[in-house]
């Protein structure tokens, strides 16, 4: 399981190219405390806060994916810690299981539209 391997990292580079919401990798690593550098494509800003738990860098761009992992890599081990630390608190908080219920009954009565939401 890659849980096991995200427990001895610090950080998760995403380079999915249309979308990372839900990325089921990319919340498994934040519960284990791992920052997170993604391309900004999609909903991936919901998981990523930048400056806080990770980088978003541009879409299509190679450079700025080089310059995001840099950025993480000179980054003090106090403040990589509190990225990790936003990550975690980001799953428990924001992105667990009750929240995406809720979210996708909201969504889909939405569809149909359900005159009780």
């Amino acid at each position: 399981m890659m849980t096991e391997v995200y427990t001895h990292s610090m950080c998760y580079v995403s380079t999915q190219q249309f979308e990372n919401f839900p990325s089921l990798s990319m919340a498994e690593a934040m519960s284990t405390g791992n920052a997170v550098i993604a391309k900004n494509a999609g909903q991936t800003y919901f998981f990523v806060k930048e400056n806080k738990n990770g980088f978003l860098c541009d879409e299509n761009s190679p450079v700025s994916l080089a310059e995001k992992m840099k950025k993480y890599i000179l980054l003090n081990d106090e403040t990589k810690k509190s990225f990790g630390e936003e990550s975690i608190r980001l799953i428990r908080e924001v992105h667990n299981r009750g929240n995406f219920i809720a979210q996708t009954d909201e969504f889909w009565s939405g569809v149909l539209g359900d005159k009780n939401t």
